[in-house]
Parts: structure tokens; C-alpha cells; sequence
């Protein structure tokens, strides 16, 4: 009881018990002085603030109304290389199996970066979402869902903000993907919205503003 009150759902517990289990074998040797590497990457706050103006706008707007263009998009945009290599380990360990992840998960750049910037209750779920992602996807296929967010990017110039969709597209990437179907959204879309909130305005501003010169993919990690 306690452990099903502390972590949600039995993947998360499996993977509490797994670190247990290594601290048993002796793996944790040293860990405790190791220091966790911080990305300079990290999500402005804009980047947060435009996500959550995307999101409400898609989720309470009729599918058939939905703003953008619904467009085939190379894989490699919405899961560019630096962040699917950063994740890799991670599915490295799906492929191989339940046992694995629970033994493994704790070593994975994925799970260290979740717990730089989340703490590590958090980061447990993230991994056990992720990995139920990966099954349902792997037994499955790539099926759309009503209750979730479709894979959106917000475009401007050559940069791309990449809204929802970062963990089924790193799976299918991982599963040999070339391409999936996303809603682009470019600067006309967010200049046609109401704005609610000078947080709102400020965050349209930095996006508007990106330097798209470099041809950067500001695809950054959550």
C-alpha cells in the first residue's frame, strides 16, 4: 500500500525495487559523491508559457478546426539527432526488456537529466511513461489517440519548437521511422490568437524573435 501511494502505477514500483536491488548487489558504489551533469539546454520559460498556449488552443478547439497544416515532417525535425542520441540508452534497455530497464534505468542520460530537473520521484514516472509509450507503440503500432495531443511544431524560419510529441516520436525513430504526420504551426497562426496575458505576449515576442540565421533546430528537452 505504501509503495502503490508513493509511485504511480506498478512500473514505477518495479523500478524502486530495481534500485534497491542494485544497492544490494554493490553497483552503488561511489554514486552518491557522483555529480549529476546539468544540460545547458533547458527550456526557457517562454518556450513553457507558448507550449501551454498551443496546447489549450488544440484542446478545446474541434479537431476538424484545429489550427496549422497537418504536413509530413522528416522524423529528424521533431526528434532531432542530439536529443534521440541522448536518449538511446534508455531504449536501448526497452528493447531488451522489462528486467533490464528496472536494472539499468538509473544509468541512462534520460533518467539523469529528468532527476537535474525534476527530482527523481518524478523522474521514475517519466521513465515508466516512456516505457509503456514504447509498448503500446511496439505492439500497436503508431495509432492516434483522442486523448492525446497531436505531434504539433511551431515553425519559424528554420527554427522549430517542437510542442507534443518528443517521446512517440523518439520511439518511432528508435523503430525505423522516417517521417510522421504533425500540425506546423507558423508565425501568421500565433499572430491571429488572442492574446490573454503580457506572460502570453512576451513568450509570442521571444519565439517571433528567434534568430533563425543559424538554421537552429530549437528543439529543446522536458
Amino acid at each position: 500500500m505504501v509503495l502503490r501511494r508513493l509511485w504511480a502505477g506498478p512500473m514505477v514500483a518495479a523500478l524502486l525495487v530495481g534500485t534497491m536491488v542494485r544497492r544490494l548487489a554493490g553497483d552503488h558504489v561511489g554514486k552518491s559523491k557522483k555529480i549529476l551533469e546539468r544540460y545547458v539546454d533547458q527550456p526557457p520559460v517562454e518556450q513553457g508559457v507558448l507550449e501551454r498556449m498551443v496546447a489549450h488552443r488544440f484542446s478545446t478547439t474541434p479537431r476538424d478546426r484545429w489550427p496549422g497544416r497537418l504536413e509530413s515532417v522528416p522524423i529528424g525535425t521533431i526528434m532531432p539527432d542530439y536529443l534521440y542520441l541522448r536518449w538511446l540508452s534508455l531504449l536501448h534497455l526497452f528493447d531488451q526488456g522489462a528486467l533490464s530497464v528496472i536494472m539499468g534505468y538509473e544509468d541512462t542520460d534520460y533518467y539523469r537529466h529528468q532527476v537535474n530537473v525534476n527530482g527523481a520521484v518524478y523522474a521514475k514516472k517519466k521513465v515508466a511513461k516512456f516505457w509503456r509509450t514504447y509498448r503500446s507503440i511496439k505492439s500497436q503500432g503508431f495509432q492516434e489517440n483522442e486523448k492525446e495531443l497531436p505531434l504539433i511544431l511551431l515553425q519559424c524560419g528554420s527554427a522549430t519548437v517542437r510542442v507534443d510529441g518528443a517521446h512517440r516520436s523518439s520511439v518511432l525513430r528508435h523503430f525505423g521511422f522516417k517521417s510522421l504526420p504533425a500540425y506546423v504551426l507558423g508565425i501568421a497562426d500565433l499572430r491571429s490568437w488572442p492574446v490573454e496575458s503580457e506572460e502570453q505576449r512576451r513568450a509570442i515576442e521571444w519565439f517571433l524573435g528567434l534568430d533563425t540565421s543559424v538554421g537552429m533546430e530549437f528543439v529543446v528537452e522536458k
